[in-house]
């Protein structure tokens, strides 16, 4: 049984994706899968993507890789660093890998 440990960062509405739905399903599959491979907890798969969308929403406001996970941390106290740190990796690459320089 997943429990979250994710939430949000806070950061506003979701961003609306012009891809077709099972291209959106593919991405969301991997990103879970990556998220489940970490050991990293959730409440839902929905969640998870949730806060993903909102960890690019957040960098796509100016913030760096870095920032995205100490607000993320700050947030889930009982998430590691290191889970965090993966978590602000895996959601970038899925849902915003051009904004997942540092």
């Amino acid at each position: 049984m997943k429990r979250i440990l994710v939430t949000t960062l806070g950061a506003g509405c979701l961003l609306a994706f012009a891809a077709p739905a099972h291209a959106d399903t593919d991405v969301d599959a991997y990103f879970i899968g990556a998220v489940d491979q970490a050991g990293i907890e959730y409440t839902s798969p929905q969640e998870a993507i949730g806060v993903a969308h909102e960890v690019c929403d957040y960098l796509a406001g100016g913030h760096r890789v870095e920032g995205a996970a100490r607000a993320l941390q700050i947030s889930n106290r009982a998430l590691s660093p290191k889970k965090t740190a993966k978590f602000v990796t895996y959601a970038a690459a899925a849902y915003c890998p051009e904004l997942a320089t540092g």
